[in-house]
């Protein structure tokens, strides 16, 4: 089964006049990089590896980059389920 990942964000004003979004992608806690960028959200990432993600978002227009946004995370594996209990029952 092929699997995603989906940035959405909400668009700055159109008084900001945002000609591009630039996304930042960390992997498992590592330094943030460029991803990619898009004129509009959302932003995929397709087939993505087993780790945890977390993206940044840039606007920029032609006055230069706005401040990073603050990061958002894929969620991170689950943790260690309790430990099971088994019984053996007689049935009559």
């Amino acid at each position: 089964m092929a699997q995603k990942i989906v940035v959405n964000w909400p668009e700055n004003s159109p008084a900001e006049q945002v000609g591009v979004y630039k996304v930042l992608q960390s992997k498992d806690g590592g330094a943030f990089n460029f991803a990619g960028q898009t004129a509009h959200p959302p932003f995929e990432v397709n087939g993505p590896l087993p780790g945890v993600y977390a993206f940044k978002i840039v606007a920029s227009n032609l006055a230069g980059d706005g401040p990073e946004s603050d990061p958002a995370s894929t969620p991170s594996a689950p943790s260690k389920p309790v430990t099971p209990t088994v019984t053996v029952e007689t049935t009559p």
